[in-house]
């Protein structure tokens, strides 16, 4: 479907990914083509960092080749990083922003996790110390990347798919208050 996407009407076409099958440079060359945007999840320039959150060794490795592939097949490609903020990686920001923009990503989407669940609220940073210096990064960093800031729920555990479909999504968050 990707090959014909834009025969069928759609102007931009984006994928979200951990990107780690784009380390096979047949698989890249088979999707790569046909996308606008790729946003991958990334979420520590810090290699023993990454491959904790993602519970998957040589995460941060894999991704550094994917990276390369996706830019060698389409160098005008937008990159997109996600990077679900926790208390593991909040030290590392400002270096994982300076990483990202030397792999030619165009926009970088922190993302704090909801407050909402007990295993959230272990990995959550407070809005008053991460915004501090998340204003910080997008001062410095302001001219070189885009920089957004949202909530998210996680999505770097084994165990995901369970924890999604179970989810309520009818369900309201006061997401922005602390004392959830």
């Amino acid at each position: 479907t990707l090959k014909i996407s834009k025969h069928l009407g759609y102007k931009q076409i984006k994928l979200i990914t951990n990107a780690v099958r784009f380390r096979d440079m047949d698989y890249a060359k088979s999707i790569i083509p046909y996308l606008d945007d790729l946003a991958i999840s990334f979420h520590s320039s810090n290699k023993e960092i990454q491959d904790n959150l993602t519970k998957m060794k040589w995460s941060y490795d894999f991704l550094i080749e994917a990276i390369k592939n996706v830019k060698k097949i389409k160098p005008n490609i937008n990159l997109i990083n996600h990077t679900v903020i926790t208390r593991e990686n909040f030290e590392n920001l400002e270096e994982h922003t300076e990483n990202l923009i030397s792999l030619w990503f165009y926009r970088i989407d922190y993302l704090n996790m909801m407050p909402n669940t007990s295993l959230n609220k272990q990995l959550y940073v407070s809005p008053k110390i991460l915004s501090k210096k998340l204003i910080n990064i997008i001062k410095k960093y302001e001219n070189q990347v885009r920089i957004e800031i949202c909530y998210t729920q996680p999505c770097f555990y084994k165990w995901y798919e369970n924890y999604i479909s179970g989810f309520d999504y009818g369900r309201n968050f006061l997401s922005n208050r602390e004392d959830v």
